[in-house]
């Protein structure tokens, strides 16, 4: 399966409205989009962050440039600062595994 993770720390406090606002909407399109076989959120020190298994990195990235996500994407970098992780993997990892992988191998946003 191909594994995602991501953390996003918000610029200012006000964005809050905009995270919910593109939040709500990816997670509702992604709980749609084909390939999906897990999602999770969970927010640690003021890091919002999204664990995602995918059958398929090309059905993860249908999901990725389409519809609700493709519009949270273009505003990321008036609001928000991040890392995102991805790799294949046999297994979901758990969120302390993960979230180690991506401080170790994070791609800055």
């Amino acid at each position: 399966m191909y594994i995602s993770v991501t953390g996003l720390r918000f610029k200012k406090p006000w964005v809050l409205l905009h995270f919910i606002w593109h939040a709500v909407r990816s997670r509702r399109q992604a709980a749609q989009s084909k390939g999906l076989i897990s999602l999770a959120t969970t927010s640690r020190n003021g890091i919002q962050h999204t664990l995602t298994a995918w059958e398929s990195k090309s059905d993860m990235e249908a999901f990725k440039y389409s519809g609700a996500h493709k519009r949270a994407i273009q505003v990321f970098r008036h609001f928000f600062t991040g890392k995102t992780y991805r790799y294949e993997s046999e297994s979901l990892p758990s969120w302390d595994e993960a979230l180690r992988l991506l401080d170790e191998n994070g791609k800055d946003y």
